[in-house]
């Protein structure tokens, strides 16, 4: 897969472009918790349904034994709004701060509303402008969860456009344009969790893909180093994130 090559061919850069590569200046072996839930349904296979039944009760179980403040990134608001009934049913809503992008109000309020939780135990679901650009130092956020890997709806008028473009020069479209574009988006989903110095925080993802597909090793070597990704059941991630977080 041509990641590296995806930026600056997507800028038109000239190929002799000098490009220079930084390390972090953050510890992530000791700032960051990473898990991914290797028995979470590949969403490729299973109905809507049983799907969003799976991260409602995965969320659920999460975050009622982790009240911390709590950023869940969806791939598309349909979603947001199954899980949250979901977590209504369930009576998540009523015990906790649940904010869900296009429910409980736009980008801009919600994010306030997140903000402003005086207890920091808010659960905010999003997508969109939540993957990216959004700052949330210290306990502003705690924990991340990626419920899919970010792949861009294939079917788009737009994406057609690109992939059929792509073909024409020979190219893979997923190579060229889909795997480089949703890496870029999980990292910079990834990087809303640690935003200084002295942030602690555990990262959730509950998409068996990366473990299970060829292309999920691009995704796992993308992330910053000192981000090991530790395999976990479904069942276990509740204990393993109160450990983390008890003995921080």
């Amino acid at each position: 897969p041509e990641i590296k090559n995806f930026i600056p061919t997507n800028l038109d850069l000239p190929a002799k472009t000098q490009i220079s590569q930084y390390d972090s200046s953050f510890d992530y072996r000791k700032q960051v918790a990473a898990m991914v839930a290797m028995d979470a349904p590949d969403v490729g296979v299973v109905d809507q349904q049983e799907y969003c039944k799976y991260l409602a009760d995965t969320i659920s179980e999460i975050c009622s034994k982790v009240p911390r403040q709590t950023l869940i990134l969806f791939n598309s608001l349909q979603t947001i709004a199954d899980v949250y009934q979901l977590l209504q049913q369930k009576g998540l809503t009523r015990t906790k701060n649940v904010l869900a992008q296009g429910i409980s109000g736009g980008v801009e309020k919600i994010k306030k509303r997140f903000l402003m939780d005086h207890e920091h135990q808010a659960i905010l679901l999003g997508t969109g402008s939540f993957w990216e650009g959004v700052d949330l130092p210290h306990d502003d956020l705690e924990l991340l969860v990626v419920t899919r890997l970010p792949f861009q709806a294939v079917d788009s008028v737009i994406n057609q456009a690109r992939y059929h473009k792509a073909e024409k020069l020979g190219e893979n479209p997923f190579s060229t344009i889909a795997l480089p574009e949703a890496v870029i988006k999980l990292n910079q989903g990834f990087g809303r969790l640690i935003r200084t110095k002295t942030d602690i925080g555990a990262f959730v993802l509950l998409d068996p893909r990366i473990l299970t597909k060829k292309y999920g090793v691009v995704f796992e070597k993308s992330f910053p180093a000192g981000v090991k990704l530790e395999r976990r059941k479904t069942a276990e991630l509740g204990d393993n994130l109160q450990n983390f977080f008890k003995n921080i």
